[in-house]
């Protein structure tokens, strides 16, 4: 505040119209100062934390994914879940995972409804909520399917970029490498 008050004319008095104008604009200033430093600007790294908008196929719209949705995915014993796990350590998957079936028509189910429907869902037990997403998925065309689980990796990349390992991992054979430089 001083190098701000050190603009003032030097022979003004605080009862002067042109201190209190200075001063005013001093105090708009600093409270407006922590909220601007605290709004991201616009850009990739706005872009990155930003919620992803919904994805419509068809008749449905499939949701960005949460962070709730590890633990959902981790009850189910999902492939995903093990996937995006050796993703984010920077790990190769083991994972078999083959976008049809049970496994496909959870995800659907999983990103088709609020979180809060997928938690009330699964309060009545994981077997209630598998049989929701075979009644709901398992009739439905191979193409919607596809396009459904297609719009969901999407949100799932879109999620999860901020979070893929970027720092140097080791090879099979033990090397060191980057993480980042190398396509997954």
């Amino acid at each position: 505040m001083q190098s701000d008050l050190a603009q003032l004319p030097s022979l003004v008095t605080l009862e002067s119209p042109v201190a209190a104008e200075k001063v005013a604009e001093i105090i708009a200033r600093r409270e407006v100062t922590p909220e601007a430093a605290a709004t991201p600007l616009p850009g990739p790294l706005a872009d990155a934390f930003a919620i992803a908008p919904e994805i419509k196929v068809g008749r449905y719209k499939v949701r960005a994914f949460l962070e709730g949705d590890f633990e959902l995915l981790q009850a189910l014993k999902h492939p995903l879940y093990e996937m995006l796990v050796a993703m984010f350590s920077g790990k190769k998957s083991e994972a078999d995972y083959f976008p049809r079936g049970e496994p496909v028509w959870l995800l659907c189910l999983m990103f088709t409804r609020s979180f809060d429907e997928n938690e009330e869902l699964v309060r009545d037990g994981l077997d209630k909520f598998r049989a929701v997403a075979r009644a709901e998925f398992g009739r439905l065309p191979t193409a919607v399917i596809l396009k459904l689980h297609k719009a969901i990796f999407k949100q799932v990349i879109i999620a999860s970029r901020t979070a893929i390992a970027y720092g140097a991992t080791e090879d099979d054979d033990g090397s060191k490498k980057n993480a980042a430089a190398e396509p997954s």
